[in-house]
């Protein structure tokens, strides 16, 4: 063979290996939301290169402002994995087959509870203190920020039109506290753990607030992936966030998160959220065979 030859073939083999090597660093594309807390946008970046930098992936990162944008673009596989509401997680499981992936610990328990707050200075004592009031909800596919307190009105026989005077949805825990604090509102229900990161991140904000009602724990905010994700791209994710606490870079960007790290959850830890779920669809439908 002349040299030519070996040149041609050189080149053919380094075409071939070029386009296996870009066929293989396709972009692991992550979901973020400021549902949670918008401040906090930064360490989930943080974690999305984190895990691309340890899968030796590129990242993209995705910002949507709902729950319902984010689950969306699950179902049409237009991103890999996201950080989600465990009610956004249990809706998008029965609609897109999400999966479930990991979830958070803080203390190193997988739970949180929905808060109910108010401006320091009021005299409303909790959640059904605020009938004929203005009340703040952050997403509808939020658990604390929505679904547990319209569980709450539901077992009392109660509905939204009616117990509030008005409510409006601010599509950021974070903008429910800011909501209440200028008194935009006089009440809200938001993530335990939110209210908590923003007495570090912005504690003269929440300092104008005060909580006057916890909710029983729930399962915390789990990370998805997308239907029919690659079994092992998504076990290769797991083994990522479950070793982050034995990492000093992980659990720098944990810190900055205010978790102490992942844990593997079956499906079922969700169970709670779809029967709390359930009772309330019960509640409107057989109040709405009342009227």
């Amino acid at each position: 063979m002349n040299k030519t030859s070996y040149s041609f073939f050189f080149q053919i083999i380094l075409l071939f290996c070029s386009s296996h090597v870009h066929a293989e660093l396709k972009p692991l594309r992550v979901g973020i939301t400021a549902v949670l807390i918008e401040q906090n946008i930064s360490s989930n970046q943080q974690l999305a290169r984190y895990i691309g930098n340890k899968l030796d992936l590129p990242v993209e990162t995705v910002y949507r402002k709902s729950y319902r944008e984010i689950n969306e673009m699950l179902g049409r596989s237009e991103i890999d994995i996201a950080i989600v509401c465990g009610y956004a997680y249990v809706v998008g499981r029965k609609d897109y087959g999400i999966e479930l992936v990991a979830s958070p610990t803080i203390n190193g328990r997988p739970f949180y509870r929905s808060y109910v707050i108010v401006p320091a200075a009021s005299e409303d004592k909790d959640f059904f203190s605020m009938r004929g009031k203005r009340y703040a909800f952050t997403d509808p596919l939020s658990n604390s920020g929505y679904l547990v307190p319209v569980f709450w009105l539901t077992q009392k026989g109660e509905n939204l039109d009616n117990f509030f005077k008005k409510y409006i949805f601010t599509r950021g825990h974070y903008n429910s506290i800011e909501a209440v604090a200028m008194r935009i509102v006089d009440g809200a229900s938001v993530d335990g753990y939110v209210w908590e990161q923003a007495k570090k991140i912005e504690p003269r904000m929440a300092s104008m607030t005060k909580v006057v009602m916890e909710s029983e724990e729930y399962p915390f905010t789990p990370v998805v992936a997308r239907e029919k994700i690659d079994k092992d791209l998504k076990k290769r994710i797991l083994n990522v966030l479950l070793s982050m606490n034995r990492d000093p870079e992980g659990i720098n960007i944990l810190r900055g998160i205010g978790i102490d790290g992942f844990i593997k959850v079956a499906d079922d830890f969700y169970n709670p959220i779809r029967e709390m779920e359930r009772k309330v669809k019960a509640g409107s439908e057989t109040g709405r065979h009342d009227r």
